[in-house]
C-alpha cells in the first residue's frame, strides 16, 4: 500500500495543532476533500494561505519561521559554528600583510590539526548567501594570537567589520573538499559571484587612499579610472579571476609600500 508521509526535523516540536494543520494541508496538497464532512476539493488559489499557515502554525519552541527566519532563529543560533565537528569559532582582526586569499590561525591549532598551507571555509554568521562563504588558505606556521587574521579585501563582501565580529571556520580535510575549495570557493579562481552580483574581493580604505594619491605613479594595471570598484569589475570582465586577483594583490603590495616608507595616513574614528 503506497503511503506519503510528511517528515519533520524533530518530533520534540510535534503538538496537537501543529500535527492538525499538517495533515489538513496534505490533503490539498494531493487534491483530496480537506474534510471529511464535505467532499469539497480546495482551489488551488488557496496556496499562499495556507504556505502561511505553515510558517505560523504554533510549535513549542516558536514556528517554522521563527526557526528560518532572521538573525536570531534556533537555525542560526545552534546549527551552523556551533557543535560541529571540524568547526570553530573566532573573533576576526585585520592582517594586511596576508594576500586576499590566506588567514592568520593560532599556531597551536595549525600544528593540533596539522592544517598547514590547507584550505578552510569562512563565514559570518548571520550572513548566509553563497558569496558569503569563501575558501581561505592557511597562512603557516599560524600566529601566537588567540583569533583569526584575515585580508582585509574579503571584509566588504561578508559583512564584517573589526570592532568585535566573530566568524564560523570550517576545516575541510577531505583530498575532494580541498579540490573544490581551492576552485570553487577561492577568490583566486572564481573572483566574481553569480548570486550577489559583485566580486569576492573589494577594496579597503588605505588601497584608496594611495590610489587617489598616487594615481599617477600605478603603471602596473593595464586598465584604471577614478572609481577603483569598476576598475576591478573592468580587470575582471577583461582578464579573468586569476589575473584579476594578482592585479588586486599588486595593489595591495603597493599601497603598503607607500605608506610605510613614502607617506603616513591617519584615519580618526
Amino acid at each position: 500500500m503506497d503511503q506519503d508521509f510528511l517528515v519533520l526535523p524533530d518530533p520534540i516540536f510535534w503538538q496537537v495543532v501543529s500535527t492538525l494543520v499538517y495533515e489538513k494541508i496534505m490533503k490539498f496538497v494531493q487534491g483530496l476533500p480537506m474534510t471529511s464532512r464535505t467532499q469539497t476539493v480546495q482551489s488551488p488559489s488557496k496556496v499562499g494561505l495556507f504556505y502561511k499557515q505553515i510558517l505560523e502554525t504554533p510549535l513549542n519552541y516558536g514556528s517554522l519561521q521563527r526557526w528560518s527566519c532572521g538573525k536570531s532563529t534556533l537555525i542560526r543560533q545552534v546549527a551552523f559554528g556551533k557543535r560541529c565537528i571540524l568547526s570553530m569559532r573566532g573573533m576576526i582582526v585585520p592582517d594586511a600583510s596576508l594576500r586576499p586569499n590566506q588567514i592568520q590561525l593560532p599556531a597551536h591549532v595549525v600544528k593540533k590539526f596539522n592544517i598547514h598551507n590547507q584550505w578552510i571555509i569562512l563565514n559570518r554568521m548571520p550572513s548566509l548567501q553563497p558569496g558569503n562563504f569563501i575558501a581561505l588558505k592557511v597562512h603557516s606556521p599560524g600566529w601566537e594570537y588567540d583569533c583569526f587574521g584575515i585580508p582585509l579585501e574579503v571584509v566588504q563582501a561578508m559583512n564584517a567589520d573589526f570592532d568585535g565580529d566573530e566568524c564560523n571556520l570550517y576545516l575541510v580535510p577531505n583530498a575532494l573538499s580541498q579540490a573544490e575549495c581551492a576552485f570553487i570557493l577561492n577568490p583566486e579562481s572564481q573572483l566574481g559571484c553569480f548570486v550577489m552580483q559583485g566580486l569576492k574581493l573589494t577594496s579597503t580604505q588605505d588601497m584608496l587612499v594611495v590610489y587617489f594619491a598616487k594615481f599617477n605613479d600605478i603603471h602596473f594595471l593595464p586598465y584604471k579610472q577614478s572609481d577603483l570598484s569598476k576598475t576591478f569589475q573592468v580587470l575582471y570582465d577583461c582578464y579573468g579571476s586569476q589575473q584579476a586577483f594578482e592585479y588586486i594583490d599588486q595593489l595591495r603590495q603597493f599601497y603598503l609600500e607607500v605608506l610605510q616608507r613614502q607617506m603616513c595616513f591617519a584615519l580618526t574614528l
